[in-house]
């Protein structure tokens, strides 16, 4: 409706846990903008005439969508500026969500990695190492060119999905792949791409 704005920030990651429903807000017109770091960032939307402010967490899964969300509304200003302030900073750390259209080759974007970073993407590498995680079913493929590593996370309901296929993430070990995924540059991890769907990586058979 006019003068109703609608913005959703997200933890960058959960672009890729669910990885559908993002671009349906995406091209339906919501700005979305990715926010990367450890703290437990709620999905949060907030909605204002300059009146009232909705302020709402969310999970970004139809899955799960209402099991355990929250919904304030607040009229009086002084509690809405607060929120407001809240929210903006949170915003001025994140990125706006877009789209690289063109195949990527890891060898050619290593050393600027940043310049794709909170934008999604499909790259072309040599997977040269692949390890599990010793606390959890997750893995860890690597693409290296020199200091510069992209690192893609298999998690455990990715890796049950690959296994359904009859597919260890082992078997990417040495591999050329095709990744598809948003690109985020972890405060503490560096460079991840998290795919959920197995439709997401692609192998080039010899």
């Amino acid at each position: 409706q006019a003068g109703i704005e609608v913005t959703v920030i997200v933890n960058s990651s959960s672009l890729d846990k669910n990885y559908s429903l993002h671009k349906m807000l995406f091209n339906s017109g919501v700005k979305l903008l990715s926010f990367n770091s450890d703290y437990s960032l709620n999905n949060t939307i907030i909605i204002t005439d300059e009146k009232n402010i909705l302020i709402g967490s969310f999970p970004l899964s139809l899955e799960k969508y209402f099991h355990n969300d929250f919904c304030v509304r607040v009229s009086d200003r002084e509690s809405a500026d607060s929120c407001i302030s809240r929210f903006r900073a949170f915003e001025s750390k994140s990125e706006a969500y877009s789209l690289v259209a063109d195949t990527l080759e890891f060898d050619d974007i290593a050393g600027k990695m940043k310049d794709y970073a909170n934008k999604e993407v499909f790259i072309n590498g040599y997977v040269s190492d692949v390890s599990k995680s010793g606390k959890s079913n997750t893995y860890f493929l690597k693409m290296k060119k020199g200091k510069n590593v992209l690192t893609i996370v298999f998690f455990d309901s990715f890796v049950k999905a690959l296994e359904k296929k009859s597919v260890s993430p082992m078997y990417f070990k040495n591999k050329d792949i095709l990744i598809n995924g948003l690109l985020i540059n972890h405060e503490k991890y560096g460079f991840e791409i998290i795919p959920s769907d197995v439709s997401q990586i692609k192998i080039y058979i010899d």
